[in-house]
């Protein structure tokens, strides 16, 4: 899922940007970017560290995952999910039952090729 409120890298501490996972209006989950290698562009370093190793490298523009920093949560049909990242977004994927007050503002959700989700809160 990508989308939310675009931040520039560096204009937020990554390693604090944090997230409530819940599941039917409950907290399931929760994280800080911080529990990935410390800091999430220390996996992305050793992505790119890696390409170069073996002659190839990261391109412009490329969308780059830094790793989860909560667990995986299993879900069922009917299920209600809702991603909070504070003042960084929100992703909502389920039932219209959600409350109003959990629901984030206009999201989309698209299928991409090979079978990815996106979620764009804003086009480009």
């Amino acid at each position: 899922m990508i989308g939310g409120n675009p931040t520039k890298p560096d204009t937020v501490d990554l390693r604090w940007v944090s997230a409530l996972l819940y599941k039917n209006e409950t907290i399931e989950e929760t994280g800080v970017a911080a529990g990935v290698l410390n800091h999430p562009a220390t996996g992305v370093a050793w992505l790119a560290n890696k390409f170069h190793q073996h002659g190839s490298r990261l391109e412009a523009g490329e969308l780059i995952l830094a790793g989860s920093f909560t667990r995986p949560m299993w879900v069922e049909q009917g299920d209600s999910v809702l991603c909070d990242y504070g003042p960084l977004g929100r992703c909502h994927v389920g039932s219209s039952r959600t409350p109003a007050h959990l629901r984030p503002g206009p999201c989309q959700i698209h299928s991409l090729p090979g079978g990815h989700v996106d979620q764009l809160g804003k086009h480009h």
